[in-house]
């Protein structure tokens, strides 16, 4: 084989390309000079081999990497080296600003990077810490070298788009005297960040009267920041009745505060006395503890629209300390309506001693175009005072819609109380599941559940342990409540009441069972029907070896009874 001859060949019938195909193949192979003089024909190449063009472009190339290599967590320009329809490209990242104050351009050799620096600069960073000296500290940027030493005096001293950042310590307010809302006494500010460090702990000493701080707007638009790791404490005499946090009153104000921990003896919220108003409110944090029997309180005064209330907290504990404030409720949301969405999660849930006339969570007047979830993953409600209704949720007058997620119950008091409505398009979900103990000093009996509302639509989903004897013993409630949809797991062992009771009201449709199993029930009956009027329970799928109860005189009936396996008689 003579590949020279066979190229000279192509040479002289110019067999010329422009471009080369990665599968092309080009002659390698070892020339030598001939050695006879005279010899007219070429000499044959040694140890011909082929090769192809795409392994010949990269055979040569050096190894792409970013350096140093053992930087590994920082970004590099080189990316990787890919083919694609017989193409070979080598991939380079492409530089990327996130801050809107630094932009990246090109610029013909150069890439530019521009930082706008304007509105940093003018930023005022005022530190507070134990060190610090009010009479001394400046007000400028990014000093640090002449802290302040109480934070409200430089939130007072700070303007719009300020920063104070406060350092671990204790810092008393108010020591040894009322103290009243001067202006002076303000932790924040229209427009200015707090930032709280982990182990800052602010501590209001307030002895009497009504509160205003920390939130007071002055009737004035605010945008209200808390952030950081912040821990706080509100100090309040409890001799009287009426001593209030006060809300913002404007309805633009926003409110979004971030917190390690809360304690506070007072009422956290307005009533609608105060005009309590705002744009949204939201609190984030890891525990709150109020001796006080409250946690919030947002009494709207008129009908309210496209309000925002966002509350995610941890741990959650309510004690009850005096004895002139034995009504309150605990969480209430009063007068929400069209575009206000509510949205409130506690991880943990302890109030062994705390009075509730009502419910831990009660919605009042909030209307069908309000929307309130409440999620709790675990609560623990013994001892409470027994004179008083309380119930976990309350819906008193409540037509909002929403979602109700309750797990890990362990209480002896009552679960959901829903009355004097008429639904109609409201629609609620609950998921209940946990445990309802006994008590011995029970005074009053109460029902487990209780609906009277007309035409409510509200699913019930639940896995619970009535576990015997109690206030809330008489099972679960329900009048002119057939929209009322039950489903899952009821476990009753209460030999004293059934766990259905229906009542006769406007229309002889109480309640609807859907997939129900009351199990292990120690009553003789499972349902009951405590008026003379007649009443009827649509069920589907609905499980007890127990019989129903016309006690009340009224006859008692069980319709749609599609899969139904209640096989005792009426009686």
């Amino acid at each position: 084989m003579n590949i020279l001859t066979d190229i000279l060949s192509l040479l002289k019938r110019k067999k010329y390309v422009e471009t080369a195909k990665p599968d092309d193949v080009l002659v390698l192979g070892i020339h030598e000079e001939p050695d006879i003089l005279g010899i007219a024909s070429p000499v044959p190449y040694k140890d011909a081999r082929l090769i192809k063009i795409k392994d010949l472009a990269t055979s040569g190339d050096c190894i792409h990497t970013n350096i140093p290599e053992a930087e590994t967590t920082i970004a590099g320009v080189y990316k990787d080296m890919t083919t694609v329809d017989d193409e070979c490209y080598i991939n380079l990242r492409r530089l990327k600003s996130l801050s809107l104050d630094l932009t990246i351009v090109e610029n013909g050799d150069f890439i530019d990077f521009d930082l706008t620096i304007d509105d940093l600069l003018n930023v005022n960073v005022l530190t507070v810490t134990k060190s610090g000296d009010d009479t001394t500290a400046a007000v400028q940027k990014y000093d640090f070298h002449k802290p302040w030493a109480n934070p409200t005096v430089a939130m007072a001293a700070a303007v719009s788009g300020d920063i104070v950042i406060v350092y671990p310590g204790t810092y008393t307010i108010g020591v040894g005297a009322d103290v009243t809302d001067d202006g002076s006494q303000q932790m924040v500010k229209d427009g200015v960040i707090l930032y709280m460090m982990p182990g800052a702990l602010i501590q209001y000493t307030n002895a009497t009267g009504t509160i205003s701080l920390p939130f007071s707007d002055g009737g004035a638009f605010h945008k209200i920041k808390i952030r950081g790791k912040g821990q706080f404490i509100f100090n309040a005499d409890t001799s009287t009745a009426t001593d209030f946090f006060n809300l913002t009153t404007h309805g633009s104000t926003t409110v979004d505060w971030e917190f390690d921990s809360i304690f506070t003896k007072r009422r956290f919220g307005g009533p609608i006395a105060q005009n309590p108003n705002f744009a949204s409110w939201r609190m984030v944090g890891r525990q709150y503890i109020n001796s006080e029997s409250g946690i919030f309180q947002f009494e709207f005064p008129v009908t309210s629209t496209n309000k925002f209330i966002d509350i995610d907290i941890e741990k959650v504990t309510i004690t009850y300390n005096n004895a002139l404030k034995p009504t309150w409720t605990v969480n209430k949301l009063m007068n929400l309506s069209t575009g206000s969405i509510v949205n409130i999660r506690y991880g943990k849930v302890s109030y062994p001693n705390a009075v509730n006339d009502g419910g831990f969570h009660e919605n009042d007047t909030c209307d069908k175009n309000s929307i309130i979830n409440l999620t709790i993953d675990n609560i623990t409600r013994t001892n409470g005072i027994d004179t008083f209704v309380d119930y976990i949720v309350y819906h008193n007058t409540d037509a909002s819609k929403g979602t109700y997620t309750i797990k890990n119950i362990n209480t002896n008091k009552g679960l959901i109380k829903s009355n004097a409505i008429t639904g109609e398009e409201a629609c609620r979900t609950a998921y209940l599941h946990g445990n309802i103990g006994t008590v011995t000093n029970e005074t009053i009996d109460m029902y487990l559940m209780d609906f009277d509302a007309v035409d409510l639509l509200y699913k019930i989903e639940m896995d619970l342990v009535h576990s015997g004897t109690g206030e809330y013993d008489k099972g679960i409630y329900a009048k002119d409540s057939w929209r009322v949809k039950l489903s899952g797991v009821l476990k009753w062992a209460n030999t004293i009441h059934e766990p259905i009771n229906v009542e006769v009201g406007a229309g002889v449709k109480s309640l609807t069972l859907w997939n129900f199993m009351l199990s292990e029930v120690g009553h003789i009956y499972c349902a009951r029907n405590i008026s003379a009027g007649a009443v009827d329970i649509h069920v589907m799928n609905t499980f007890s070896t127990k019989a129903i109860n016309a006690g009340g005189g009224g006859s008692f009936t069980l319709t749609q009874r599609i899969g139904t396996i209640t096989v005792d008689p009426l009686v």
